[in-house]
């Protein structure tokens, strides 16, 4: 508690100063599993400094989003969501900041069960802008989110297997949040097709990579472990 203790001594002075220094420090604290205390100071960020930079400010919101959606405060995730596209709507020279929002208020439509509003944001040409390995990684499992929601589960497997064999060749440490998604999400999908033996391997691999990655107590991790006492009950 003292690092965000002393944040919020200098944060007046520091919202205006370094703004960026501030989220990145946000950052830092939602891998490291702390998301209300990331809200906090982003919702300081966001609230108390009017002169911020419209990219800049569309990023906090958009970090702010990120962080209730972990803890699935869904409507606030929402609000923060749109009001970064919005603010988006309007920048120019962002493009890639705007397909990042936009992918990221996709996969929050999905986890809340809302596909078909999904499928109408997700377009090709988004998909084509991205380089990133960890951003290819989010979007191909929106792909497959988006074939489970038109009901072809084989095609989704098959593009989170695929995904799972492109993220264990590049063997990246920085992916290592994006590997232990996949391996949940291909836990998930066995649980769907009642394959529980299965879904257990895959949701063990999941959580062991959660623990290196971000902690035992982090919330991805955590509802990794839900998922698998549903399959070890069955």
């Amino acid at each position: 508690m003292l690092q965000l203790f002393v944040l919020f001594l200098s944060a007046p002075a520091l919202f205006a100063s370094d703004p960026m220094r501030v989220i990145r420090q946000t950052v830092e604290l939602q891998q490291a599993g702390r998301h209300p205390e990331a809200v906090i100071i982003l919702n300081q960020l966001i609230s108390g400094t009017p002169d911020l930079p419209v990219a800049v400010r569309a990023l906090a919101l958009n970090d702010l989003a990120l962080a209730h959606q972990v803890l699935d405060h869904y409507q606030e995730s929402e609000k923060a969501y749109r009001k970064s596209l919005a603010l988006l709507e309007g920048v120019r020279d962002q493009p890639l900041l705007k397909v990042r929002v936009r992918m990221n208020y996709v996969c929050l439509l999905i986890e809340s069960r809302r596909a078909r509003e999904a499928v109408k944001l997700w377009t090709v040409q988004d998909l084509r802008q991205l380089r990133d390995p960890g951003d290819l990684n989010l979007a191909w499992s929106l792909l497959a989110s988006i074939a489970l929601a038109r009901g072809n589960v084989d095609k989704a497997e098959q593009i989170y297997l695929d995904n799972l064999a492109d993220l264990r060749m590049r063997n990246q440490t920085a992916l290592a949040p994006a590997l232990a998604t996949t391996l949940n999400n291909l836990g998930t999908l066995s649980l769907r097709r009642k394959r529980w033996a299965q879904a257990e391997q895959w949701l063990n691999q999941a959580m062991e990579v959660w623990s290196v990655a971000v902690g035992q107590e982090h919330p991805c991790r955590v509802k990794s472990r839900r998922s698998r006492t549903w399959a070890t009950r069955r």
